[in-house]
């Protein structure tokens, strides 16, 4: 029996509570309901919003884009941390070998089973999504002595080559071996013959004569046990640029200079306007900015004469009043569930963490017979005392302080207009 851990996988939607894929509107709510957008095409938005503004930018199986505006950094990157390290999945966790001809040693083997993505979510007979990690238990809290149809799900791997060619064996050799009336029994690798244009994963190779006979146990488990349960290939967080063009400076230049100076940004973030004869903020691939400030440092002729209010550009991280940046969020899955699924599942775990930590505030509280503090910081909070807000205000059980859902910044209007910061930053301002 060998164990199927596996060097790194690593890490990356919005769901909670009720089910994947309901068909209602997509939204943010207030109180104890969930958030949904795993069946979202466009923005997020609700009537009770205030301040969060989200919206999906890109959108496919396996790669979501989000724009997050009026965020807490602590918020987004605990977003992001949950969806790396503590999104449960399912993945091979030991194998039995019964016989093992291939060039590869058994350990080796072991391990490339083990990186090989199984299904989190599966679609039932009624077309509806069904999370088979909410319908196993934990391993360590099954009263079986190994494992059972409660706890994991089993698979076989069993090729011979029979041809004078070598076989490729591949993830759509490993068939799942449970019975049809157990829980796990729709489970498969993510490239199986029922997936339309994938591409198996190629675990070894057989010349004639060679067989492979294993057996595997899958169990659920979450990235900070092991990578391998990482149900993310990426999560990355960017900061939006607010980018403030000095037109005044800019009038100083030549066209030739102008053009030219547009040509330091490696991302193509500005264009020349020849009618208007000015510099201006290319829409589409201000996004792209990663704060190089090529743009802003750049010492040659006649650009480096340009400093403090005569500087021809102010580039930062865009943020509100209340120091909240920006972001876009890209969240990539390795396949065993949507990239929508894993922001949904993330968002409810995100919940259920913040209700542990309001309810085991409550209990110090009674302890202490200091309850009535709490009570009074909920009232200061529901008066608008604290422009911040509190993440235990009001009735809601969590993310109160986000108390806002989505407005959308639909048609022209562009990704990095909005509320700015203080103007006073700005040099020539």
């Amino acid at each position: 029996m060998s164990n199927s851990g596996s060097a790194a996988q690593s890490g990356s939607g919005i769901h909670s509570g009720s089910g994947v894929g309901s068909g209602s509107s997509p939204g943010i709510h207030r109180g104890s309901v969930p958030v949904e957008v795993a069946n979202v095409d466009g923005p997020v938005a609700n009537q009770d919003a205030q301040d969060l503004e989200i919206q999906v930018l890109d959108k496919t199986a396996d790669v979501l884009t989000l724009r997050l505006a009026h965020i807490e950094s602590s918020f987004a990157n605990a977003l992001r941390r949950i969806m790396l390290a503590e999104v449960p999945t399912l993945c091979i966790d030991t194998v039995e070998v019964f016989q093992n001809d291939s060039v590869l040693h058994d350990e080796m083997l072991v391990h490339r089973l083990g990186l090989v993505p199984l299904e989190t979510f599966y679609t039932a007979n009624d077309g509806t999504r069904h999370n088979i990690t909410r319908e196993i238990v934990n391993p360590r809290d099954c009263n079986c002595d190994s494992h059972c149809s409660n706890c994991s799900v089993s698979f076989e791997l069993r090729v011979r080559c029979t041809e004078s060619t070598r076989l490729t064996v591949t993830s759509v050799d490993l068939k799942n071996a449970m019975e049809p009336s157990d829980k796990g029994a729709n489970i498969n690798p993510i490239h199986h013959p029922c997936v339309q244009d994938t591409y198996p994963i190629v675990l070894v190779e057989l010349a004639r004569g060679q067989e492979i006979h294993v057996k595997c146990v899958a169990r659920k488990g979450i990235g900070k046990e092991h990578s391998k349960w990482s149900p993310a290939a990426t999560v990355a967080m960017q900061y939006i640029p607010e980018i403030n063009l000095n037109e005044k400076a800019f009038a100083e230049l030549a066209m030739s200079d102008k053009k030219r100076w547009i040509q330091f940004c490696p991302r193509k973030v500005y264009s020349f306007n020849k009618q208007r004869n000015k510099v201006e903020v290319n829409q589409e691939n201000v996004t792209k900015c990663f704060f190089c400030e090529e743009c802003m440092t750049n010492q040659t002729e006649p650009f480096g004469n340009f400093k403090g209010k005569r500087q021809l550009v102010s580039v930062r991280r865009k943020r509100d009043m209340l120091g909240r940046f920006d972001y876009i969020f890209t969240i990539e899955t390795t396949g065993c569930m949507t990239s929508a699924e894993l922001l949904t599942e993330a968002v409810q775990i995100f919940y259920e963490k913040i209700d542990v930590s309001k309810r085991s505030l409550h209990k110090n509280l009674r302890t202490g017979n200091r309850e009535g503090e709490l009570s009074g910081a909920r009232s200061r909070s529901n008066s608008g005392a604290s422009p911040g807000g509190s993440i235990f205000s009001g009735a809601s059980p969590a993310m109160s302080s986000t108390s806002a859902s989505a407005s959308y910044l639909g048609g022209g209007e562009s990704v990095v207009s909005g509320q700015s910061s203080a103007i006073e930053d700005i040099p020539w301002a």
